[in-house]
């Protein structure tokens, strides 16, 4: 075993997490999204959701297997925030649906059809 990856598994990480390891420090090997789609069909429509994986989140939207997004399809990415840890992102995401973060997106994240709307 090198000597970084024993480093790794001493500070508590898995070894196999070791290859995810950049110059600047370990990545998490699962990240928490949380995002905004916006409707190519509709672009007045946007969804924000969690997820996991991100591209199979993304396909299943546009195959039409969520029903709160199907009869919008197809869908874009419009903003996506990745976080390490599971409950942040969820609390950003519980966030972005309140009233005041509804103002915060439609302050700060823009689609390339335009800022995002509140309606989000």
């Amino acid at each position: 075993m090198r000597a970084e990856a024993r480093r790794v598994a001493k500070a508590g990480f898995p070894s196999k997490s070791f290859p995810c390891a950049s110059s600047y420090g370990w990545h998490a090997s699962v990240m928490y999204h949380v995002y905004i789609l916006r409707s190519t069909s509709n672009p007045t429509q946007h969804y924000l959701g969690f997820t996991e994986e991100m591209k199979q989140r993304l396909a299943d939207h546009n195959a039409g297997h969520c029903s709160h997004t199907s009869k919008h399809r197809p869908w874009e990415l419009c903003v996506v925030v990745s976080f390490a840890e599971r409950g942040a992102a969820i609390n950003f995401e519980r966030y972005l649906k309140s009233g005041s973060g509804r103002a915060f997106a439609s302050r700060h994240f823009r689609c390339s059809s335009g800022i995002v709307r509140e309606n989000t």
